[in-house]
């Protein structure tokens, strides 16, 4: 969400995100061998089957853009901080130091490149490449898509 401008050009932005995904097989295929290593079974006919393990992300993030306006195109740069929420689930890793250590809340840096060209009054189309780091994770993104602003409030910079 647009909170609107601190300063001229400066602009604060509040978003969230979740992200939700199962690890590769070819992970859990090696964690898997992991442990196979480490179980003695004089037989070996012991079988390892962990299943899905997912992990979940909850983010919560202030940002500060400066804008270079033109006519119709509006180019920023973006600067902020983020607490990062993590949730590690699988029934193999369930109440173990595995789950303990893929829930985790941290905070994070972002930067942002964008840009957004408008269509018609109050709507623009945006695109926009976004990255994340915190000590655990490097995430990046390319989004786009259309943005609605409110008539009454100022749309360019000030």
């Amino acid at each position: 969400m647009d909170w609107g401008f601190i300063a001229p050009k400066v602009r604060v932005l509040i978003g969230a995100s979740y992200f939700r995904a199962a690890f590769d097989s070819t992970e859990i295929a090696k964690f898997e061998n992991g442990l196979r290593r480490v179980v003695t079974d004089p037989t070996q006919d012991f079988t390892i089957r962990v299943g899905e393990i997912t992990w979940a992300t909850l983010e919560s993030d202030l940002d500060l853009q400066y804008l270079f306006p033109a006519q119709r195109l509006t180019t920023y740069l973006g600067l902020g901080i983020g607490v990062h929420v993590r949730d590690g689930d699988g029934v193999a890793i369930d109440r173990t130091f595995v789950e303990d250590a893929l829930d985790t809340v941290q905070a994070g840096l972002n930067l942002s490149l964008g840009w957004a060209f408008l269509v018609v009054p109050h709507v623009q189309l945006t695109v926009d490449l976004r990255g994340s780091l915190t000590s655990e994770l490097r995430a990046a993104a390319a989004r786009g898509g259309l943005m609605f602003r409110f008539p009454g409030g100022s749309a360019s910079a000030r």
